[in-house]
């Protein structure tokens, strides 16, 4: 597959510790790449220095700055986290459909994610709270270990508002209060009846959760995923 070129310049305007060995960027961009993302889940190529990366936006549609997360092991992002406050890259307008949010508005929904995808499920989660779904909308995370979960001080604010949110670890001496495995083996105890499952991960997970929601009788069109 031949990436896209990125046309645009975006700033990065500021970061954080996210906690789970991620860094969040907050990047300015132009009123045309602001525009373009129109639904959480979408995402944009960047570019610095030669090295360049798909990432997921984890704001809310429709306004700037971007925010992505990061973790180390790829060279965009190594470059990135590694790179002056203050920095230049190049970027595409968002890309991908995202998750058909507006369809799902008044209905329950799962959230389904590993760790490294919390940007999906926070874009997603937000929505859901500001369109008055909070308390029909429940979020499992998939995980190694406690450690590895960003976002922790998000994820109490997102309790508060009503969502609920499970953990489940997939790493060695897992704590008692916590669920052991993976995200598809829990899905059972959080089902509704016809929910929609939005889903955000690897290959695997992605697959993983298909088979578990297809047995579950999930009509196909009702599980999404970003990619």
């Amino acid at each position: 597959m031949t990436s896209p070129r990125p046309t645009h310049v975006a700033h990065v305007t500021g970061r954080r510790d996210a906690g789970g060995g991620m860094t969040m960027f907050s990047i300015d961009v132009p009123g045309v790449l602001r525009e373009s993302y129109v639904r959480p889940g979408q995402y944009a190529y960047f570019t610095l220095i030669g090295e360049a990366g798909y990432f997921v936006l984890g704001n809310r549609e429709l306004r700037s700055p971007w925010e992505i997360f990061l973790r180390r092991g790829g060279a965009a992002a190594d470059l990135l986290i590694a790179a002056p406050g203050s920095v230049e890259v190049g970027a595409t307008k968002a890309l991908g459909h995202g998750f058909p949010v507006e369809q799902a508005r008044g209905e329950d929904a799962i959230v389904v994610v590993t760790a490294g995808a919390i940007a999906a499920a926070r874009a997603v989660v937000g929505r859901r709270i500001e369109d008055g779904d909070a308390h029909k909308t429940r979020l499992v995370i998939g995980a190694r270990t406690v450690e590895s979960v960003p976002i922790e001080d998000e994820l109490d604010a997102m309790r508060a508002a009503g969502v609920r949110v499970r953990l489940v670890l997939s790493g060695a001496n897992v704590p008692e209060h916590y669920d052991r495995g993976y995200v598809q083996h829990v899905l059972e105890r959080e089902w509704t009846e016809r929910p929609w499952v939005f889903v955000a991960g690897s290959n695997e997970m992605v697959a993983g959760v298909r088979a578990a929601t297809a047995s579950l009788g999930a009509p196909p069109e009702r599980v999404v995923s970003n990619a």
